[in-house]
């Protein structure tokens, strides 16, 4: 009778106690956010509003208890780790952090100070007192992590004093997937107070529960507080598109370097809906000769390749050049079709005897470049590329810029003045202008002969000041798969054949006269086409920084030129077919006579006029229209 009665007691107390168990992990997911908001309580989220909302990735409290302070750290991912820090600035150095670190099945607690030696990050245990935090209670629940640590207010070592009582300090919480050796890998979740926090004011827990409108929650900086940009020009090199991004923290392709025990961890992420992004090493600024690394979208997965480039058509990656074993993954993902990895990679690449790769020793441009499309074994042509603006040391950490298009933007403007400004003007004067400006002239030449000879003189001249900017910038002729470069060098040749074939120009009462007038034209016409189709595939080509609908743009402008012609020709047909009429009463040998002059001098007197004020119109809209378009090469990204 006895066991019958014991026995649902025994089982009702053991239900109750796995009921508790069970639930003691969730009652401290809601406790660790109780109280935020009140005067005794600091909460640090990750994100915005996520504190409010008791969804933060990583979260961080502070509560003060006489002379001690409870730090309650958690993380809701599956991270190795989470630390809770003070920091005299917002940078990660010379900073006190509580470890909460998960070995097996347990969590170990260790204090750290955050240190930066020999140009690399790590937080040093080493020397740092671990009987100042004291573990009061931890668990682990789904592979997440919970620990609330005891914190003695005073802490004093080597160098460093650290009083919560005394100073302020900005809060910062941090958690990370990765523990290399005796200190914890990098971060993966960052975050940091705007302000320092006055602790001395925290009123004690155990005396007061008095609420306030003071909020005392903090969560990330309010602009794009994206962990992947923590550190860089401290404790790595970052760089990313558009130029300038790392500081705003919104590039939207990115990669960055830093140096960890000797090895290099190199990042990446790309903006939506890439195929690829990568970056590369290369000697020059140029493409070819380039170590690649690549990583790649795979259904729901990311690839990691490794390929060099080639400087010759058809231009490509090839990973069958370099061995693939010199990058390791450490960790992607595909978020929102945006592509993220991390890889550790060997600091020491030799292809062959002239192409060496050698991170410790060596500098290189950084090269960043993402794609649409993929090959079958190869990356497809890139859709955006930067190049840094001088090699790097990545055994230095900075933030790069972008390699400058000052030369690129003067070769275009002066392209730009020169075809579809300059010449665009001198072509009408030999057209519809030699009965214009009859009475007067420069040089004893008729004044539209002068003006057509001397813009085409600038014209060439403008031509070959932005070949020669080009050449330079580019060590050479650069040969793509856009037909650009060879639409600017037959222009360059046929510019030099007119100013050349000008020169054995025959007389007016030359028989061979006609003849050179109309391979003139001709040539004219091919160099004037030839440059305006190299304006059109300027666009496309990825140097210009211009988006493609810019080639509607010069579109608006060959229809206007177009239409110009139109309407000198039709004025012009009017002109000859316009009769003015003599009074009857003169004779008819001399009415034939004068009709014939008076014609003559009526149709150009009334004609140059309108034709005059068509000119200066036409110059007009070219003027704007070209502000308008040095406007867009200046500003592009």
């Amino acid at each position: 009778m006895k066991l019958s009665i014991l026995n649902p007691i025994t089982i009702i107390i053991w239900l109750s106690i796995l009921k508790f168990s069970s639930s003691q992990s969730d009652d401290i997911h809601t406790t660790i956010y109780s109280d935020c908001g009140n005067l005794t309580k600091i909460c640090v989220g990750d994100e915005e509003g996520c504190v409010e909302d008791q969804n933060c990735r990583s979260v961080g409290t502070i509560q003060r208890r006489g002379n001690k302070f409870i730090f309650e750290m958690q993380s809701m991912r599956t991270f190795q780790y989470v630390a809770l820090g003070l920091s005299t600035d917002k940078k990660m150095s010379d900073d006190f952090a509580v470890e909460c670190v998960k070995e097996g099945n347990e969590i170990k607690i260790f204090s750290s100070i955050t240190e930066i030696i020999s140009g690399s990050y790590g937080a040093r245990r080493t020397g740092v007192p671990q009987d100042k935090a004291k573990l009061v209670n931890a668990y682990i629940k789904d592979n997440q992590i919970f620990c609330r640590v005891e914190l003695e207010s005073d802490i004093k070592f080597d160098i460093y004093t650290f009083n919560l009582l005394k100073n302020n300090y900005h809060v910062m919480v941090v958690s990370g997937d990765t523990q290399e050796g005796n200190q914890l890998g990098y971060h993966v979740i960052k975050v940091v107070s705007d302000e320092k926090i006055k602790f001395s004011e925290l009123k004690d827990d155990n005396k007061t529960q008095l609420k306030s409108n003071t909020q005392n929650k903090i969560t990330a900086e309010k602009k794009n507080d994206d962990e992947i940009y923590h550190g860089c020009g401290v404790s790595k090199t970052c760089f990313g598109m558009p130029n300038n991004c790392v500081e705003n923290n919104d590039c939207m392709s990115f990669g960055s370097i830093t140096k960890i025990d000797g090895k290099f961890i190199f990042e990446m992420k790309s903006k939506k809906k890439a195929s690829y992004i990568a970056l590369a090493l290369s000697h020059d600024h140029k493409m070819g000769d380039d170590s690649v690394m690549e990583c790649v979208k795979d259904k729901n997965d990311v690839k990691l390749f490794n390929s060099l480039t080639t400087d010759k058509p058809p231009f490509e990656s090839r990973r069958n050049a370099v061995p693939q074993n010199i990058t390791n993954l450490i960790t992607s993902s595909i978020n929102n079709d945006i592509i993220y990895c991390r890889f550790e990679r060997s600091s020491d690449m030799k292809i062959d005897d002239n192409l060496n790769f050698n991170l410790n020793d060596e500098s290189y441009y950084l090269m960043i470049a993402t794609g649409n499309s993929l090959n079958d074994d190869s990356l497809a042509q890139h859709t955006d590329r930067a190049v840094s603006n001088h090699p790097i040391n990545f055994n230095n950490f900075e933030n790069i810029s972008e390699r400058p298009k000052t030369f690129i933007n003067l070769h275009a403007s002066l392209m730009i003045v020169a075809w579809l400004g300059v010449s665009a003007v001198s072509g009408l004067l030999p057209r519809y202008y030699k009965k214009n400006w009859l009475k007067k002239s420069i040089f004893k030449k008729d004044l539209w002969f002068a003006f057509h000879v001397g813009l085409m003189y600038l014209t060439l001249i403008l031509t070959l000041i932005g070949s020669i900017i080009i050449y330079i910038e580019l060590d050479g002729i650069s040969v793509t798969l856009n037909p650009h470069w060879i639409f600017g060098i037959v222009t360059i040749l046929l510019m030099i054949s007119q100013v050349v074939y000008a020169l054995f120009r025959p007389s007016p009462l030359s028989k061979y006269r006609s003849f050179f007038n109309t391979a003139h034209w001709v040539l004219g016409n091919c160099a004037q086409t030839t440059a305006t189709c190299a304006v059109y595939l300027s666009v496309t080509l990825e140097k210009s920084g211009l988006e493609n609908e810019t080639i509607f743009y010069f579109l608006i402008f060959s229809l206007y030129y177009i239409a110009f012609y139109v309407v000198m020709y039709i004025l012009e047909y009017k002109q000859k077919n316009h009769v003015y009429q003599l009074p009857s009463d003169i004779g008819n040998k001399q009415s034939e006579e004068l009709q014939q002059k008076t014609n003559n001098r009526n149709r150009n007197n009334k004609f140059a006029k309108i034709r005059t004020f068509l000119f200066f119109i036409f110059v007009g809209i070219t003027l704007v229209y070209l502000i308008g378009a040095l406007l867009l090469i200046w500003t592009s990204k």
